[in-house]
């Protein structure tokens, strides 16, 4: 035992000797922020957006699959999806606290710099990292296999910002480290060009870093020049391949075209780009955090979980209350100047592409670029005009309710994530199988975070695991914008059209004589239409025009279930039941709709839709049990949505035992 206790106690002397007390403190204070706002609903996250398409490639072709789906505007980025991809797996959360982590060391890092150019203000550099670590802006974290690229550049950049200040101060000798770290952290760009705009600070700050460690004249200088010129040559290199070779793929600089052609009109459309951007990255985005969450237990939970940061915060950044004491105006000046300088160059490119920067998904992910400036301008002015005597008090409660509002923002995530996994696993149950080269229509499905192309590799994913080809055969068509002229996909109402639609090296090649429409309204149960269910609840027009091509029979018998990392198959609740009776009436089996409804009654189960009772109505009026028919078409009745189609159905019935279409609020025919 004393053999063991030895060495251990050596081990803690050197550690204790390299780590100065309170070195962790900022670091840990970061981290603690991170997972606060976005790490307690990882374990309840899925796939949301692009990560189905970046896992679905990769679960094709391997892990040169991610970057077939990056190539058309980040074809360089393939090499880090390869890698995290292989590394990561088809699992979700893998990849959400790999992000968590990235998040963290942004925080981190930003830190860092900043205490290096700003030693003295300890405090004010500990602020900005916080409110950076917690920016409200940026509200799509959860989705983690696309935006780790982003989070992983955004790190490769501060890491050169670091390597450009330590060549300041770097040894003879040893100034080839920092210099390797500033290039090759510069390169991160040619993955992903959000941050290029930010190149705009590591001057400004390798200046006032050489003027605060007395350099002057010519040594100065010289310093400048070591630590700008290695990333100032990868950054030149970046735009040249950007502009004169990758060029434009997708968005183009149409704001240069515009100062050609009308110079003022294109000063006035800048000026209120630059004007909305700022009003985007400063008060529309703290402005969110006051929003409430809806529902009593998720108020309750987010007070909770807001009122524990408060005191957290408050008692961290009191620990810094010498440091604070420090952080006179200047500095919040010279905070506010340069984070103002860094919204402004990291706005840049998407104001010269005319890309929205905005507060909705989408469009909300520009807000990266603005965020370190951003964070800078928040500490700024909260140590301008908030007194010593509240500020500590002001920016916990700022830090505290943004980690609120991501709170609240995971749970939305969380609740679509489930909305998906009800969908996919209901139309396995529905749709046991489907016939390759069936085209599924929808319109205005509460799946806000997902596209018809997301959805498209959940569905292949679905029902064809084993394809290893690129060809799909199926494809999920979003009427709202494959019925709009610009965006083109059916090629017109007609059965037997050809319908071929190519998305990022997939090729999807079917019909308008092989589709299938499908409504889904939750609580409500997934809905496949025939071209007979005209009269079914809550359709939209756009539904109504292609349900005329809609075919069951695309509908075949197999083994269909949804891919692993959607998770296991949930509680069979009543949507499983109806789902099984709407197929089991399809095949004209009606003893087991008859059993179906039997189990549901069993287990207490009752429909969100009254109309949901049809299927049950004619599976017990085929079987000939017309008591119970009868008495489930009344239940049906009393909702005023479900009698067309109960009226319709009663009277396609071939024999009627006591009961009569008027019965159930049916007109005459």
């Amino acid at each position: 035992m004393m053999s063991l206790s030895l060495p251990l106690g050596r081990v803690r002397s050197a550690v204790a000797r390299r780590v100065k007390p309170g070195a962790l403190a900022v670091p840990l204070a970061l981290l603690g922020a991170t997972v606060l706002a976005y790490g307690l609903w990882v374990p309840w996250l899925g796939l949301f957006g692009n990560d189905w398409a970046y896992l679905w490639y990769y679960h094709v072709l391997g892990p040169s699959g991610p970057g077939i789906f990056a190539a058309i505007d980040r074809p360089l980025s393939g090499g880090f999806y390869a890698v995290s991809t292989a590394l990561l797996g088809e699992t979700a959360l893998p990849y959400h606290l790999f992000l968590l982590a990235l998040r963290w060391v942004s925080s981190w890092l930003w830190w860092w710099v900043l205490l290096r150019v700003w030693p003295e203000r300890r405090a004010g550099a500990v602020l900005a990292a916080v409110l950076m670590a917690v920016y409200p802006g940026f509200r799509q974290n959860p989705i983690a296999v696309e935006f780790i690229l982003h989070f992983a550049v955004l790190d490769l950049f501060l890491v050169s910002l670091a390597g450009s200040l330590l060549t300041l101060s770097a040894a003879p000798g040893r100034w080839w480290l920092p210099v390797l770290l500033a290039a090759g952290g510069a390169a991160g760009m040619f993955w992903l060009e959000y941050f290029v705009g930010l190149e705009i600070l590591r001057p400004v700050l390798l200046w006032a870093a050489a003027t605060r460690l007395g350099l002057r004249g010519a040594d100065r200088w010289r310093s400048f020049v070591k630590g700008w010129l290695p990333a100032a040559l990868v950054t030149a290199g970046f735009l040249f391949w950007r502009v004169f070779v990758f060029q434009f793929p997708t968005y183009g600089p149409d704001l240069l075209d515009e100062f050609a052609a009308h110079p003022l009109q294109g000063l006035a459309v800048l000026g209120e780009r630059v004007l909305n951007g700022l009003y985007v990255a400063l008060p529309g985005a703290w402005g969110q955090v006051l929003a409430l969450p809806a529902g009593r237990v998720m108020r309750l939970a987010a007070l909770a979980l807001v009122g524990a940061s408060f005191g957290g915060l408050l008692w961290f950044l009191g620990r810094q209350g010498r440091a604070a004491d420090e952080a006179e105006t200047a500095w919040g000046e010279q905070a506010v100047g340069l984070g103002l300088l860094a919204i402004l160059g990291g706005g840049a490119p998407f104001w010269l592409m005319g890309i929205p920067v905005t507060l909705e998904f989408p469009w909300d992910r520009p807000t990266l670029a603005l965020m370190p400036g951003a964070s800078l301008v928040a500490a700024g002015l909260l140590v301008m005009l908030v007194t010593r005597r509240y500020r500590l008090i002001v920016a916990a409660g700022l830090v505290s309710l943004a980690i609120g509002l991501h709170f609240q923002n995971g749970d939305v995530y969380r609740e679509e994530w489930k909305k998906l996994q009800s969908f996919t696993w209901q139309l396995a149950w529905r749709a046991p199988g489907l016939r390759p080269g069936t085209l599924l229509l929808f319109d205005s499905i509460p799946l806000n975070r997902y596209s018809d192309n997301d959805l498209t590799a959940v569905l292949n994913w679905t029902y064809s695991p084993d394809l290893r080809s690129l060809e799909i055969p199926y494809r999920y068509f979003d009427l709202a914008l494959r019925l709009d002229e610009e965006h083109p996909g059916l090629p017109g109402l007609e059965a037997g059209l050809p319908v071929e639609h190519e998305q990022r090296g997939t090729f999807f090649r079917g019909s308008t004589g092989q589709v299938l429409v499908l409504d889904y309204q939750p609580p409500a149960c997934l809905k496949l239409l025939g071209p007979e269910d005209a009269d079914w609840p809550g359709l939209t027009e756009r539904l109504q025009r292609v349900m005329p091509l809609s075919n069951l029979d695309w509908v075949t018998g197999g083994n269909a279930a949804p891919p692993a990392v959607l998770g296991p198959e949930p509680e069979r609740g009543w949507c499983y039941f109806f789902q099984k009776a709407e197929l089991a009436v399809q095949r004209q089996d009606w003893p087991a709709v008859v059993s179906l409804w039997e189990q549901a009654q069993a287990r207490g189960l009752r429909p969100a839709a009254a109309v949901e009772l049809l299927p049950f109505v004619a599976g017990h009026a085929r079987a000939g049990l017309w008591e119970q028919a009868e008495a489930l078409a009344f239940e049906a009745a009393r909702s005023e949505a479900a009698r067309p189609p109960l009226c319709r159905l009663w009277r396609a019935l071939p024999e009627q035992a006591g009961g009569v279409p008027g019965e159930f609020g049916c007109p005459e025919p």
